[in-house]
């Protein structure tokens, strides 16, 4: 094996490490934008828009708990807490 192949192979597996590090990384923008819109309607509400504060709470809430199980089941079985 030449030198030039054992580099491209550690690339490729550096490239594969980051990208499963990565993940869903768009999961978490489109989380994040949510928990933003939110906010904004929840700190510009009236007496009138707390149901609706109050539904979007509850989807808000369901959709994080999709996520929680979509990263449970996608990490592996034995990896514990790190702290």
């Amino acid at each position: 094996m030449s030198a030039m192949d054992e580099t491209t192979a550690i690339r490729s597996r550096t490239r594969a490490g980051l990208w499963r590090l990565a993940g869903p990384w768009w999961m978490f923008l489109l989380t994040g934008i949510a928990w933003l819109i939110l906010s904004w309607v929840a700190l510009r509400f009236t007496p009138a828009s707390v149901p609706t504060v109050g539904v979007l709470l509850g989807v808000l809430f369901l959709v994080a708990m999709v996520n929680e199980f979509f990263i449970a089941s996608v990490r592996p079985a034995g990896a514990g807490c790190t702290w």
